[in-house]
């Protein structure tokens, strides 16, 4: 077995929010199966990069390095898509994944095209979308534990949970319970920070449905994007060292896509005690969050 060829694009002009952990994430969980895997960082998107690479990293940036990396997406489109098709596994955050999609809309009206990979489309908004988020995710499998969606005596009889709506507005709500969840959804946690609404395409599936905090644009309940063995997600934190299963998922796909497979990938590995602990105070921080903005929200609705 070959080792895995993880790389990450532009690290220095796309790592505002410290994605690069997502590699070393990559590099330990996959040491932890016994599986070879290298890390190296690429600054510029070319055929040699996307032959190379086993799993493509793309990160966050400021609006300037976007345009420069999505110039050269534009340059390499063919390329890029012709190595999805072939079974790139692609982990594109907030910028990176509003690049692959069709175009970004300014709030002064201007579209910076992009990628055009996947069908999405990404138009600028106030206020800014801030805080931690929850959401539920279906996935091929699940090695972490399964989603607790909070009971009905927590509740307050009732089985629902508020999400986080935009200032001003009413909160809509999500009603679910533990036997109405899939046995393969798992739960994903993370902090998001963009003022872009990203809205998908025929195609595309939401890669969760958020439980508390905005997601892809504050409205539909739906956070990041799957397509392929694409995934787009405004998830930081960086998202994967709190979300062990979702890098055993790329690991999988990687593997899968070289005719290799590993048993241990499909349950037998847990989370560490780290992981879990940053997962988990993700959650209660979201739920927290969640919790402040409702009563706010209330309070708004009685002086109006």
């Amino acid at each position: 077995m070959r080792s895995l060829q993880v790389v990450q694009l532009a690290p220095e002009r796309l790592g505002l929010y410290g994605d690069r952990g997502n590699a070393i994430a990559l590099t330990v969980r996959a040491q932890r199966l016994g599986i070879l895997c290298e890390r190296h960082s690429a600054e510029h998107i070319d055929g040699q990069m996307l032959a190379q690479a086993d799993i493509l990293l793309i990160g966050g940036g400021a609006d300037e390095a976007q345009r420069g990396i999505a110039q050269e997406f534009r340059q390499y489109r063919r390329e890029l898509a012709a190595a999805i098709d072939d079974g790139l596994v692609v982990l594109a955050i907030c910028g990176g994944y509003q690049l692959l999609g069709l175009y970004y809309r300014t709030a002064g009206g201007d579209e910076l095209p992009g990628a055009g990979v996947l069908n999405i489309w990404t138009q600028a908004g106030t206020p800014r979308l801030v805080g931690n988020i929850v959401t539920y995710a279906r996935l091929e499998f699940s090695n972490f534990p399964a989603p607790v969606v909070p009971t009905e005596t927590a509740l307050r009889g009732q089985n629902r949970v508020r999400l986080r709506g935009l200032p001003g507005e009413a909160s809509e709500q999500f009603t679910g319970s533990c036997s109405s969840l899939g046995e393969r959804e798992v739960e994903l946690v993370g902090y998001e920070n963009h003022s872009g609404r990203t809205y998908l395409g025929e195609g595309v599936r939401p890669l969760g449905r958020v439980v508390w905090g905005f997601g892809n644009n504050g409205r539909d309940r739906t956070e990041g994007a799957v397509w392929r063995h694409v995934v787009g997600t405004y998830l930081h934190g960086p998202v994967l060292p709190k979300n062990p299963v979702l890098a055993d998922q790329l690991i999988l796909w990687a593997l899968e896509r070289r005719g290799e497979s590993f048993p241990g990938l499909r349950g037998d590995l847990p989370a560490m005690d780290w992981e879990n602990l940053a997962h988990q105070d993700a959650v209660q921080l979201a739920r927290r969050e969640a919790s402040v903005l409702g009563r706010i929200g209330r309070r708004l609705s009685w002086l109006s």
